[in-house]
């Protein structure tokens, strides 16, 4: 489900492969800054997508662009700091983005830290439409 930035750090501190966050639909006005310190050494790519995507991202940026001169005087982000994408599309043209910059071992996330009324009927909707955009040969 991750319809919340604490589900979706949850979610990304559960697993030790690179992964490719999916992260955005309908804006609950959360604080997505809260996520940069868990992204880091493990998420290699966040999209942002939907109606909260392009938020997230700014807020994202910012965010480790502030962890990361608290941590270095050095100019530039961390070597450990996630690549920010937005895709301003459906959910399948950021599934065929995500798989076309995915590496062997990636995994590929959808916990968007939002609802999914943006695109949607609810969340099992949007799950459902995302596991089939997944398996879909392209």
């Amino acid at each position: 489900k991750a319809t919340n930035v604490a589900a979706t750090c949850s979610a990304l501190s559960s697993l030790d492969r690179s992964v490719i966050l999916l992260l955005g639909g309908k804006d609950k006005g959360e604080d997505f800054g809260q996520l940069a310190e868990t992204m880091r050494g493990r998420a290699r790519i966040v999209v942002g997508y939907g109606a909260a995507g392009s938020r997230a991202i700014d807020e994202l940026r910012e965010a480790l662009r502030v962890s990361s001169s608290e941590e270095d005087e050095s100019i530039g982000e961390p070597p450990d700091s996630p690549s920010l994408r937005l895709i301003e599309g459906s959910l399948e043209d950021v599934v065929v983005s995500a798989r076309n910059w995915a590496e062997s071992g990636d995994v590929v996330l959808l916990s968007p830290a939002c609802s999914s009324f943006d695109m949607y009927d609810n969340y099992e909707h949007r799950g459902q439409h995302f596991t089939l955009l997944a398996r879909a040969e392209v």
